[in-house]
């Protein structure tokens, strides 16, 4: 008997659901706000990682690495909703910290805002194009990093958001349209390039 490679209307969806955060502020409503938001402060300064702590203690859940391989192992592991990064963290730099996390499928859509003491345009170009979205210079200013961060999870929800309503509208079509193919007498086979069986209706498979 035949065995199918993949069916249409089977794929798995991956789209992580993102519970959406507890203020109106975000612009989602109060039914599906579930849960704080988790920031990550990666910086070995322990001046600025209390600023900070204090600033986000209101609303947020805060979690702190003070290395660059601490700060990749977090952020796989607790899929924070922004990372506030150090350029100059310690052990592996910033950047390389940015590099790994956006070659990464499972924390490459985390937006990283860098942080640096030093206003130095060539790594905040370099930052950018790594895929960073937002430079700040120290010292900070509080009132802007909390907006800032505020701005990139509302932005970064509301995408979340139309991706997984696009991916139940796929599937409720895969699903209707799986349902008309098994529900036919004919026999409907769904081939490749290859060859191999993408789709066979239940009457295709009798028929092999």
């Amino acid at each position: 008997e035949a065995r199918i490679d993949a069916r249409i209307g089977a794929s798995k969806d991956t789209t992580r659901t993102v519970v959406p955060l507890a203020s109106e502020r975000f612009g989602l409503d109060h039914e599906t706000s579930r849960r704080r938001p988790c920031l990550l402060l990666a910086d070995d300064d322990t001046t600025t990682v209390l600023l900070l702590k204090d600033t986000f203690s209101d609303g947020f859940e805060v979690m702190v690495a003070r290395e660059g391989i601490a700060a990749l192992q977090m952020a796989q592991t607790i899929t924070p909703e922004v990372i506030l990064l150090d350029v100059t963290i310690a052990g592996i730099d910033g950047l390389e910290v940015c590099r790994r996390l956006k070659a990464n499928r499972h924390t490459s859509d985390i937006p990283v805002i860098f942080m640096s003491g030093v206003d130095d345009v060539d790594a905040e170009t370099k930052g950018l194009a790594l895929g960073a979205v937002d430079y700040l210079t120290k010292p900070l200013n509080m009132s802007a990093v909390k907006a800032r961060v505020e701005k990139q999870i509302a932005s970064k929800r509301a995408k979340d958001k139309l991706v997984l309503q696009a991916a139940k509208e796929i599937a409720i079509s895969n699903a209707r349209f799986n349902s008309i193919l098994e529900s036919t007498l004919d026999s409907v086979l769904i081939i490749s390039y290859e060859w191999k069986i993408l789709y066979g209706n239940g009457n295709a498979y009798k028929n092999l």
